[in-house]
Protein backbone atom coordinates (compact mmCIF):
# COMPACT_ATOMS: atom_id res chain seq x y z
CA UNK A 1 0.00 0.00 0.00
CA UNK A 2 1.26 3.50 -0.87
CA UNK A 3 2.78 5.31 2.12
CA UNK A 4 1.98 9.17 0.74
CA UNK A 5 -1.74 9.44 1.93
CA UNK A 6 -1.80 13.15 2.54
CA UNK A 7 -3.13 14.40 6.08
CA UNK A 8 -6.60 15.32 4.68
CA UNK A 9 -7.29 11.36 4.05
CA UNK A 10 -5.95 10.80 7.64
CA UNK A 11 -8.27 13.25 8.95
CA UNK A 12 -10.84 11.79 6.96
CA UNK A 13 -10.37 8.76 8.73
CA UNK A 14 -9.89 9.57 11.85
CA UNK A 15 -11.16 7.78 15.30
CA UNK A 16 -12.18 9.58 17.73
CA UNK A 17 -12.91 7.80 21.44
CA UNK A 18 -16.76 8.18 22.37
CA UNK A 19 -18.10 9.56 25.42
CA UNK A 20 -19.89 6.61 26.35
CA UNK A 21 -17.29 3.70 26.31
CA UNK A 22 -19.34 1.15 28.67
CA UNK A 23 -22.19 1.63 26.91
CA UNK A 24 -21.01 0.95 23.25
CA UNK A 25 -19.41 -2.34 25.15
CA UNK A 26 -22.33 -3.43 26.52
CA UNK A 27 -24.26 -2.79 23.28
CA UNK A 28 -21.82 -4.57 21.59
CA UNK A 29 -21.72 -7.63 23.84
CA UNK A 30 -25.71 -8.02 23.74
CA UNK A 31 -25.38 -7.81 19.87
CA UNK A 32 -22.39 -10.65 20.14
CA UNK A 33 -24.90 -12.71 22.65
CA UNK A 34 -27.76 -12.34 20.10
CA UNK A 35 -25.66 -14.51 17.41
CA UNK A 36 -25.98 -12.13 14.46
CA UNK A 37 -24.68 -12.40 11.02
CA UNK A 38 -21.71 -10.72 9.29
CA UNK A 39 -23.56 -8.19 8.22
CA UNK A 40 -25.44 -6.87 12.00
CA UNK A 41 -21.30 -6.85 13.30
CA UNK A 42 -20.32 -4.96 10.20
CA UNK A 43 -22.47 -2.18 10.41
CA UNK A 44 -22.20 -2.19 14.06
CA UNK A 45 -18.09 -1.89 14.05
CA UNK A 46 -18.75 0.75 10.90
CA UNK A 47 -20.76 3.06 13.56
CA UNK A 48 -18.22 2.16 16.21
CA UNK A 49 -14.69 2.06 14.68
CA UNK A 50 -13.19 2.71 18.01
CA UNK A 51 -13.61 -0.97 19.27
CA UNK A 52 -11.43 -1.98 16.34
CA UNK A 53 -8.76 0.83 16.52
CA UNK A 54 -8.37 -0.01 20.22
CA UNK A 55 -6.49 -3.37 19.55
CA UNK A 56 -3.63 -1.79 18.09
CA UNK A 57 -1.50 0.08 19.70
CA UNK A 58 -1.20 2.77 17.40
CA UNK A 59 -3.99 2.59 15.40
CA UNK A 60 -6.05 6.08 14.95
CA UNK A 61 -7.87 5.56 11.79
CA UNK A 62 -10.25 2.00 10.51
CA UNK A 63 -11.65 1.87 6.86
CA UNK A 64 -14.31 0.00 6.15
CA UNK A 65 -14.98 -2.32 3.00
CA UNK A 66 -11.31 -1.74 1.56
CA UNK A 67 -11.06 -2.86 -1.91
CA UNK A 68 -8.12 -4.39 -2.52
CA UNK A 69 -7.29 -3.37 -6.11
CA UNK A 70 -11.07 -4.14 -7.14
CA UNK A 71 -10.88 -7.99 -6.74
CA UNK A 72 -11.00 -8.59 -2.85
CA UNK A 73 -12.62 -6.81 -0.12
CA UNK A 74 -11.39 -6.30 3.31
CA UNK A 75 -14.06 -5.99 6.00
CA UNK A 76 -12.31 -3.47 7.67
CA UNK A 77 -8.23 -2.18 7.38
CA UNK A 78 -6.27 -0.66 10.66
CA UNK A 79 -3.43 1.41 9.28
CA UNK A 80 -1.28 1.55 12.52
CA UNK A 81 1.16 4.73 11.93
CA UNK A 82 4.62 4.73 13.86
CA UNK A 83 8.11 5.77 13.47
CA UNK A 84 8.58 2.78 11.65
CA UNK A 85 6.00 3.36 9.16
CA UNK A 86 2.50 2.36 8.50
CA UNK A 87 1.71 -0.97 8.74
CA UNK A 88 -1.64 -2.36 7.66
CA UNK A 89 -3.64 -4.85 9.01
CA UNK A 90 -6.68 -6.45 7.22
CA UNK A 91 -9.51 -7.05 9.60
CA UNK A 92 -12.12 -10.38 8.08
CA UNK A 93 -15.18 -10.88 10.17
Amino acid sequence: MREDYDDEFWERHSIRRPRNLMGIVDSFERLVDSCPNEREIQSFLEDVPWLLAEQFPHCHAILPQFSLSGQFVADFVAPERSSGGTFWFLIEI
